[in-house]
């Protein structure tokens, strides 16, 4: 009789109008009638929830899902996001470790998160009762509300309006009316430059200098990065921040001053760099606060002005030598450039030769030796026209044994974009490695600010035919322009003919992937035959970028030799 009473049960929740009727039953029977109803329901709920459109806001700003944005509940009633969009609700990082762990990061906070429960650095597991991640056709999948008090933000969802709201997060801490990197011993020697256009290689080697200091002081050698860059410019046709990045980048360089010394029109092919750099943010024009945040957290950032002063003891218009000052509000472009080290919000605007509207000045150094200004260093406007409009400051720099093999054909770096009109799009970089290997990292552009990423590799036997069978390996959230190195903890070997393929996604932008080209007044050479490079729409149709567009993608791989 308990069976049948059982089977009824099961009967009668396969009909509508019978859910509510278990009277009389036995215990065990009721419990499980029950929990075939809640079962049934949260089915129904999810149906109805997902046939529908959901709007998430992020401290009441809304945020646009992308086409392939997967963000859904599940029968449970749990709200999963694919990793991608995790990384663009939350600006987190989200890296694949096995088929059923996943770890997030941000802001120093570092999580492991299993079905298990969550693991964070120093302390115990944490049990969850609801499901945190998932594997479903390859993508993982996270709860966006345990990733929400994970990073100590407020998860709620309206039912009525279908609409995820997200609030909270750490907020940034108010910044000192002044600050000067001397007083942390956190500025190189002012050097000279002479009579030579090397300004931009002064300015880029002494911030990548600054990035270092205190803990390690290093000279760096600016002929090596004027006479070997690549560009097929002279020490008098000047250069930009772009050209020493690309130098950087590519592990030309940097190399010691003592191996190679300056203004003898002399260099060595032969030296090998004596740090790796892997990541610069190129800071939006006249961000002041990013600026000032960045010199304080990372080190000097390198930028430009107009200056009508071609050597340290010439008459200026706008420079006094009284206050070592400059203030310049004209129309001219930058033509010189510097570091910034500092700044003054109440810096005096009537110690400036022309009096601008407000106080406020920052603290730079020139490369006119240290007879110049301040022992070389001195203040220009806040309202100066270029000061702040192109800056470049360099955020990692790593010992020259990071990785043992770097693979790239970009050694030019960004010199133009590609894309398809859209934020979004796909490029992969196919490579051939001389045995096993452990794909430690891959560094890319980000274009613009606001960019979300996520990287996929094809292990070997990569092709233009298995480009879109790449395996996930990391998501995660660019906030400024620039250049950036993802590293991996996961073990992935690579062998023979790989590749690592990159989703991009960047706010406003309709050509958000780097690219290295020759363009018509270009008087570089750029290699073209180097590489194996593809980029897609959707990441299933592939198109040759040597051969279609005549361009290398700017994606490197950095590997560990294992065999």
């Amino acid at each position: 009789m308990k069976i049948i009473k059982k089977l009824i049960g099961v009967i009668c929740i396969a009909g509508v109008g019978c859910l509510l009727y278990f009277g009389g039953m036995a215990e065990d029977v009721s419990d499980k009638a029950a929990e075939v109803i809640s079962s049934f329901y949260g089915v129904k709920k999810a149906d109805a929830v997902n046939s529908v459109p959901v709007e998430v806001y992020i401290n009441d700003s809304r945020l646009d899902l992308l086409p392939s944005s997967k963000l859904f509940m599940t029968d449970d009633l749990i709200w999963m996001a694919d990793s991608g969009t995790i990384s663009r609700i939350f600006e987190c990082s989200v890296e694949r470790m096995d088929s059923q762990t996943v770890r997030m990061e941000k802001d120093g906070e570092s999580f492991l998160i299993s079905q298990d429960g969550i693991l964070t650095e120093g302390s115990d597991s944490i049990q969850v009762s609801e499901p945190t991640v998932m594997l479903k056709n390859d993508t993982v999948y996270i709860s966006a509300e345990t990733a929400a008090r994970l990073f100590h933000m407020d998860f709620t969802w309206d039912e009525s309006l279908n609409r995820i709201d997200i609030e909270g997060g750490s907020a940034l801490a108010a910044l000192p009316d002044s600050y000067d990197l001397r007083d942390y011993g956190r500025v190189p020697e002012a050097r000279s430059q002479g009579n030579l256009g090397t300004c931009w290689a002064f300015a880029s080697l002494s911030a990548l200098e600054s990035t270092l200091l205190p803990k390690t002081s290093e000279t760096f050698a600016v002929d090596h990065l004027s006479l070997l860059n690549g560009f097929n410019i002279s020490q008098n046709d000047g250069g930009d921040y772009n050209i020493a990045l690309a130098y950087l980048t590519s592990w030309s360089g940097p190399v010691r001053e003592q191996d190679d010394p300056y203004g003898d029109n002399q260099t060595d092919a032969s030296l090998t760099p004596v740090r790796h750099l892997q990541e610069a943010v190129n800071i939006a024009e006249k961000d002041y606060d990013t600026i000032k945040r960045m010199i304080m957290t990372c080190g000097a950032v390198q930028s430009s002005f107009y200056s009508d002063i071609e050597v340290a003891n010439m008459d200026s218009e706008y420079y006094s030598a009284a206050e070592a000052s400059y203030y310049y509000g004209g129309t001219a472009l930058a033509n010189h450039d510097i570091i910034i080290i500092g700044w003054d919000d109440h810096y005096d605007k009537n110690r400036f030769k022309y009096v601008p509207e407000h106080d406020g000045a920052f603290l730079c150094q020139n490369s006119w030796g240290q007879n110049f200004g301040d022992g070389g260093c001195f203040y220009i406007s806040y309202e100066d026209t270029n000061i702040g409009r192109n800056n470049m400051v360099y955020t990692k720099v790593e010992d020259a044994d990071n990785y043992d093999k770097i693979y790239q054909t970009d050694r030019l770096g960004w010199i133009g974009a590609i894309g398809y009109n859209e934020p979004e799009a796909y490029f992969a970089n196919k490579y051939s490695a001389d045995g096993i290997e452990a794909l430690k990292a891959v560094s890319f552009y980000a274009t613009a600010p606001e960019t979300s990423y996520e990287i996929y590799v094809v292990r070997e036997k990569a092709s233009s035919q298995n480009l879109d069978s790449g395996i996930f390996l990391k998501s995660g959230f660019i906030e400024e322009t620039g250049y950036y190195t993802v590293p991996f903890d996961g073990n992935i070997t690579v062998s023979g003919d790989f590749a690592v393929i990159v989703k991009i996604f960047t706010e406003d932008a309709v050509h958000p992937v780097a690219i290295e080209y020759n363009g018509e007044h270009h008087e570089f050479d750029a290699d073209l035959s180097d590489g194996e490079g593809y980029i897609s729409y959707d990441g299933r149709y592939w198109q040759r970028a040597e051969e279609n567009y005549a361009c290398n993608l700017c994606l490197k791989a950095f590997t560990d030799q294992i065999e």
